[in-house]
């Protein structure tokens, strides 16, 4: 096999065609060594070099144990297995130790083989016949020292995802992409550097970020040269969405932020773009800002989930002119953050500041809505929550009556949610729910009543619970929405991705849907057809119960609360 140049230019990295060199023929025999020879002149591959130059391109390093994954297909396209070959670090060669995939005739070629996500069965999971891209955790990268790129290494993806016999060239294409950061300017009280987060706004209200970890740089440095992977299809910027580079220190924080064009931003694979920065640093907070409504003068109360001191120095603007509240890092707290006597009727925006910027650090309390106190003047969530250290928002915002809308992303700082149980119920209100809701909350297993009774409640996005992989628990989630107008495509499509549910255990159904609907005047949308996944274990009883105007209700089986035939 003839691997031949990798180049990462400045701008762009191409990789050649890779050319089997007669391997053998797949055998049943044990044991059995292939060797694979490659080409490299000179030898390249991922141990990134930046030239910074563009008349001398930057390189990538091939490295001892590299490992390249073949996966392996018969002439039909099905999946047969697959095989790793690993860089020996003498010459030239890749080796393989063992059988090829009995039947498979064409693979398709990835690397770094870690990067291909293998399921309960050791087989690589697959997406229209492809490995999808890693999960965030692949793209976890600590820099050490100004200016290193050895974090690199394993992060820059390269692929080949049509598949070929052996005896045809590899074409492999970069996945990943690169952003430099060359700052300057850095404000000297920020201590000893720990932590590069850079933060696009994706959607208008809806941000992602990326957290480059950085140690070995001097306490007090004003100027920092970084390098951080990452995937090109997830780190985008809306019509003039915003951009922002943070850096945690230490001792304190910074921000330098802007917006992009009306026509936002995108990025290529396999491109090395720079963020050049040489003043106009902020002190980074963190906030939280909701909106009430007063019906009168009252004394309000902010109020946290339990009693515990404060989690860092925090600030409280309550809106409405008069001075902010300060509370100091440590503060011995009851379940009532803080209060504020309100002289008069209105609207009043409120915003909490804190100066823990890092998202992976508690940033505030557990601030909760309860509807017998703050929760019945809630109005507007208008940012994301940001770390409060929650794992069970069951009731979070239970009977707030007034509660008209939520940000997309509200959930996203707290990733290690699991439970979300009545977490909407009963906000007669609430009219749609927001793009992006858990995307960053892979670990929820419980949207039991999530939105049960939200009678006002009418549009619901696409693929909302994409991101949930752990999901078991859906009943009741919409029971009793009866102005709701369902989309199919708010579950994958089981017919490309048959086993979504699958190795999950028992997933229950239960009334999710009973009567969505029912009160509209006209068709309610289609259900999403939630019955042709296959699941370990399902309790369907009565999930589209009195959902009577759904368009394919007839279709809807008969244990699954609808008219059609009764599915396996």
């Amino acid at each position: 096999m003839k691997l031949k140049l990798l180049l990462f230019a400045l701008l762009a990295l191409f990789l050649a065609n890779c050319t089997p060199n007669n391997p053998p023929l797949p055998t049943e025999e044990e044991g059995q060594v292939f060797t694979v020879s490659v080409d490299l002149s000179p030898e390249t591959r991922v141990l990134y070099n930046d030239s910074g130059d563009t008349t001398n391109p930057s390189t990538l390093t091939w490295e001892t144990n590299d490992k390249l994954m073949l996966i392996g297909f018969d002439d039909t396209n099905a999946y047969k297995g697959f095989c790793e070959f690993t860089y020996s670090g003498s010459g030239n060669r890749f080796t393989f130790t063992g059988s090829l995939p009995a039947g498979a005739t064409k693979y398709k070629a990835f690397y770094p083989a870690s990067a291909v996500q293998l399921d309960a069965n050791g087989d690589p999971v697959l997406v229209n016949g492809n490995p999808p891209i890693p999960g965030s955790t692949f793209w976890v990268q600590t820099q050490s020292g100004t200016g290193s790129v050895t974090h690199l290494s394993d992060k820059l993806l390269l692929s080949d995802t049509d598949a070929n016999a052996l005896t045809t060239p590899f074409n492999m294409q970069a996945v990943s992409s690169i952003l430099k950061f060359n700052l300057s300017g850095i404000p000297n009280d920020l201590g000893t550097l720990t932590k590069l987060i850079w933060k696009v706004e994706t959607t208008t209200g809806l941000f992602t970020s990326m957290t480059l970890g950085i140690t070995g740089v001097s306490s007090g440095a004003t100027s920092l040269m970084a390098y951080i992977a990452f995937d090109h299809t997830v780190m985008t910027i809306a019509s003039n969405g915003k951009f922002s580079i943070q850096l945690i220190g230490n001792t304190k924080s910074y921000e330098w932020s802007t917006n992009s064009s009306a026509t936002g931003k995108t990025y290529d694979a396999g491109k090395r773009y720079t963020a050049t920065v040489s003043g106009g640093w902020t002190t980074a907070q963190s906030k939280f800002q909701y909106k009430i409504g007063l019906s009168a003068g009252t004394n309000y109360e902010i109020l946290q989930k339990t009693a515990t001191a404060s989690p860092a120095n925090l600030t409280i603007d309550w809106g409405d002119n008069t001075p902010t509240t300060s509370i100091p890092k440590g503060t011995t707290l009851t379940t009532t953050v803080s209060s504020h006597p309100y002289a008069s009727k209105g609207d009043y925006i409120i915003t909490i500041y804190s100066d823990e910027v890092d998202p992976t650090k508690i940033q505030i309390p557990q601030i909760i809505f309860i509807s017998t106190s703050s929760g019945k003047y809630l109005k507007e969530v208008l940012t994301p929550f940001p770390n409060m250290g929650v794992t069970d928002f069951t009731s979070w915002f239970k009977n707030c009556p007034d509660l008209t809308s939520i940000p997309m992303g509200l959930f996203q700082n707290n990733p290690g949610a699991t439970n979300f149980y009545e977490c909407f119920a009963s906000c007669g209100k609430l009219a749609s729910i927001p793009l992006g809701l858990f995307y960053n909350n892979p670990n929820a297993t419980n949207f039991s009543n999530c939105f049960a009774n939200c009678i006002l409640l009418t549009t619901i996005p696409d693929r909302m619970f994409r991101h949930s992989p752990n999901a078991v628990n859906f009943s009741r989630c919409f029971y009793g929405c009866v102005r709701l107008t369902l989309v199919p495509t708010m579950f994958p499509n089981p017919t490309i991705e048959p086993n979504f549910f699958a190795n999950r255990g028992q997933v229950d159904w239960t009334q999710c849907f009973d009567s969505v609907g029912k009160d509209l005047a006209t068709g309610t949308g289609t259900a999403p057809e939630i019955w042709k996944f296959n699941y370990d274990s399902v309790i369907s009883t009565d999930c589209f119960k009195n959902a009577s105007k759904l368009s394919n209700r007839n279709t809807i089986p008969i244990n699954w609360g609808g008219n059609g035939p009764v599915y396996p």
